[in-house]
């Protein structure tokens, strides 16, 4: 079974990020890198019946873009990482999943750095969102709603210069 995940502040938005003022030399960072993990998914729908004790599912593209009146920036990747849901809860309709301690990466080159750093530092308010291609190892669950719960997001910022 393969699906779309996807999150955006959906016009809610967010300020420019500021730099301190006191960074000698104007140094500022060239590289991006996001990190993430799943704590819980939730599966949704007919399915859930016989909703299975355990799935593997594999992220398998990852895309994150800001936008700003000014314009919009993203990098991508397809980081193939598997993690494994176990089931915690059934419900009428619902079944929930806790998800194996796994992150997905997302690194940025330096031309995609920068576009994404002078997006979220000018231009004004900003929106985000986080687009995701996932495989699951059962086809059962084919028909049903799956939505994540995000686990330790970090923006390591790097490359100073």
């Amino acid at each position: 079974m393969r699906g779309d995940v996807s999150y955006s502040t959906n016009g809610s938005t967010f300020d420019d990020v500021k730099f301190p003022d006191n960074i000698p030399f104007g140094i500022r960072p060239h590289g991006v890198e996001f990190q993430a993990g799943f704590s819980e998914a939730v599966v949704m729908g007919p399915c859930t019946v016989a909703a299975p004790a355990t799935v593997a599912v594999t992220l398998k593209s990852l895309k994150l873009e800001v936008r700003d009146a000014a314009g919009k920036a993203s990098f991508s990747s397809q980081p193939n990482v598997t993690f494994t849901l176990t089931r915690s809860a059934v419900a009428a309709g619902s079944a929930t999943y806790a998800v194996s301690d796994t992150q997905a990466s997302l690194k940025a080159n330096s031309a995609e750095s920068d576009a994404f750093i002078k997006t979220l530092t000018e231009g004004g308010a900003n929106e985000a969102s986080l687009n995701a291609t996932i495989s699951a190892d059962q086809n059962s669950l084919a028909g049903c709603t799956m939505s994540f719960k995000l686990r330790g997001v970090k923006v390591i910022l790097s490359n100073f210069s």
